[in-house]
C-alpha cells in the first residue's frame, strides 16, 4: 500500500515468495486487491503469479474457481491464452461446480462486457453447461445467495450481446458460433430456429475459420445426423488434473 511504486512491487514479489497453504487465501486477497489498481504493464506478470499460486495451493476447488473468475473479471485484458486455457481446464475437473459456475459467470457477462479473457471462458462455459442456466442454482455449501433460473431466451441473448459487442474478435465470434451449435443439444428444441439462423450467419464470411464453422455446423443440423450430432456436440471431458501436474513438472 505504499505509494512508491518500486516498494510496492518489491512487497509483491515478498507476498509471492511467502505464500503457502496456510496463508494463500490472505496473501491472494493482497495480490487480488493490488491487481486492481496495478498498471498495465504489471498486470499480465501478476496474473500469471496468481495462476501458478492458485495451482499450487489452492484449498479447495470452489476457492480456485471463485479466484480465477476474480482475476478474470479484473485483468481479463492483460491474460494470455494460457491462463483462459487453464482456467476452463480448472472449471471442467470441477464438476460439482458446473450448475454455480455456469450461473456466476453469465450475471457477470449480463452486466458487463469488457475483460476478453473473462468473455471467452464465460461464454465457453455457456455453450458447455447453458442447461444448468435453466434451474435455479444454490450457492455451493449454502454460502452466499443463489441464482434464479434463466430462459433459453435470455441466454441466447447474452450471446447475442457478446457477438456485437466491441469486445468481439473473430475468436470471440467463433467462440459465440460453437456455442449456439452446443445450445441446440443442451436445450431440447427451445429457440431452434433462433440458434438455426445464428450457425448460417457466417457462410459466407470472408474469414475462412468462421465460414466453416458455420457451414459444418448448419450441416450438422440436418435430420441425416441426428445420431450422430448428440456425440459431436458433447460435452468436452474432464482432463485428469495429477497427470496434467505431472507433466508440467516434468517440462519445467
Amino acid at each position: 500500500k505504499d505509494p512508491d511504486i518500486s516498494i510496492r512491487q518489491r512487497a509483491l514479489e515478498l507476498i509471492y515468495l511467502l505464500t503457502n497453504s496456510k496463508n494463500v487465501v490472505d496473501l491472494m486477497r493482497e495480490m487480488l486487491n493490488y491487481l486492481v489498481v496495478a498498471s498495465s504493464e504489471q498486470k499480465p506478470k501478476l496474473c500469471s503469479k496468481i495462476m501458478d499460486t492458485v495451482d499450487k495451493y489452492a484449498p479447495s476447488r470452489r476457492w480456485r474457481v471463485d479466484t480465477l473468475i476474480t482475476m478474470l473479471s479484473i485483468a481479463g485484458n492483460q491474460c494470455d491464452e494460457s491462463i483462459i486455457a487453464n482456467t476452463i481446464m480448472y472449471v471442467t475437473v470441477a464438476e460439482e461446480l458446473h450448475p454455480y459456475t455456469v450461473h456466476k459467470l453469465f450475471n457477470l457477462l449480463t452486466d458487463e462486457l469488457t475483460q476478453r479473457a473473462l468473455i471467452h471462458v464465460g461464454v465457453w462455459c455457456v455453450g458447455e453447461y447453458g442447461n444448468y442456466l435453466l434451474n435455479a442454482c444454490q450457492a455451493p455449501d449454502g454460502e452466499g445467495a443463489g441464482y434464479p433460473a434463466q430462459s433459453a431466451a435470455a441466454v441466447c441473448d447474452l450471446l447475442e450481446s457478446v457477438k456485437k459487442s466491441h469486445m468481439a474478435s473473430l475468436d470471440t465470434r467463433g467462440l459465440v458460433l460453437t456455442a449456439f451449435a452446443k445450445l441446440s443439444q443442451r436445450f431440447e428444441g427451445s429457440e431452434s430456429s433462433r440458434i438455426a439462423k445464428h450457425l448460417q450467419l457466417y457462410k459466407d464470411s470472408l474469414d475462412m475459420e468462421l465460414q466453416q464453422r458455420s457451414v459444418e455446423f448448419t450441416c450438422l443440423m440436418n435430420s441425416e445426423w441426428d445420431s450422430v450430432r448428440p456425440t459431436a456436440l458433447g460435452r468436452m471431458p474432464a482432463m485428469n488434473e495429477e497427470k496434467l501436474k505431472a507433466t508440467r513438472e516434468h517440462l519445467s
